[in-house]
């Protein structure tokens, strides 16, 4: 339901202000941006990537609205062998993954016909989804006197759930991008961003990004 609800509002933002800004004589861009990210402390790593419009409203301002996805991933190794038996992975493999829309402004503090670098901010709705509990216990057989008979002496996971598994939330996000215009109405460049949300998911990444002027 959350995620129907997600997609619902981002077609109608975008077609609102689409709309709204069809009257501007400014330049457009669209590009595509593809991030090596990190989630929280750093401790999942992922790929981040988004889709920008990009409108000129005056010659150095611009208003701007993304969609963007990401998948993150990390593993907690736990491996144990029994007797003369192959080794068994038995290790815990957690994932984030959600997709958001964002619009906001931003400045072209250097803007010339082969180079330009671009500060933007602003607001982005957040769905997410992640596989993570929030209390994970591992517990291993140390006295196989006391480990019931019928259970092989193997490590066991429990895990206790106080948070949502999917959420829906609002946050801000920062970018900064420079763009190497190789051809008339193509161009190249690296970007880095950050960004934060009402349920304290933090990312940050750097990347490359592509795309045409209009």
């Amino acid at each position: 339901m959350k995620a129907i609800t997600f997609i619902t509002i981002t077609f109608f933002v975008f077609f609102i202000s689409i709309k709204g800004f069809s009257q501007s004589l400014k330049e457009e861009l669209v590009y595509l941006n593809i991030n090596r990210s990190l989630a929280g402390t750093g401790d999942m790593k992922g790929y981040f990537a988004n889709v920008d419009y990009q409108r000129f409203i005056k010659k150095k301002l611009f208003w701007y609205l993304e969609f963007g996805a990401n998948s993150h991933y990390k593993e907690n190794g736990v491996t144990y062998k029994i007797d003369n038996n192959p080794e068994v992975d038995a290790s815990l493999r957690i994932a984030t993954s959600g997709m958001q829309i964002g619009s906001g402004i931003g400045i072209s503090p250097i803007k010339t016909y082969r180079h330009q670098i671009n500060m933007q901010g602003g607001a982005i709705l957040r769905f997410q989804a992640r596989s993570n509990s929030s209390v994970t216990y591992l517990f291993v057989p140390t006295d196989l006197q006391e480990w019931p008979k019928l259970w092989p002496p193997v490590p066991v996971f429990s895990f206790e759930n106080y948070d949502k598994g999917q959420t829906l939330t609002v946050g801000y996000k920062i970018n900064a991008r420079y763009q190497f215009f190789f051809a008339k109405k193509l161009f190249l460049g690296v970007n880095g961003f950050i960004q934060n949300d009402t349920d304290g998911d933090i990312f940050s990444g750097y990347g490359l990004n592509f795309g045409k002027k209009f």
